[in-house]
């Protein structure tokens, strides 16, 4: 079989243009996975700090009715000494 120029070079363009196409797509389906992990990273690093915040406004709720009790006792202590 022989080809002439121009159907060689259309030949030779289109089988260009298929894998051009193809290393496109492949790029685009990793950069997608890529942002899908990161996505990922950012949705379970975000449900760590919620829980992180969780744990601090429950010690921070101890710590202030400690404070609150401890400042009571501080008070009744002065009145009974006779420094307030």
């Amino acid at each position: 079989m022989n080809l002439t120029f121009s159907a060689q070079f259309f030949a030779l363009f289109g089988a260009f243009l298929g894998s051009m196409f193809a290393l496109v797509r492949y790029a685009m389906q990793s950069s997608r996975a890529t942002a899908d992990r990161f996505v990922a990273y950012l949705e379970s690093a975000l449900h760590r700090q919620e829980d992180v915040n969780t744990q601090f406004q429950g010690a921070i709720e101890n710590l202030s009715d400690n404070v609150r009790d401890n400042s009571a006792v501080l008070q009744r202590v002065a009145e009974r000494l006779g420094l307030s």
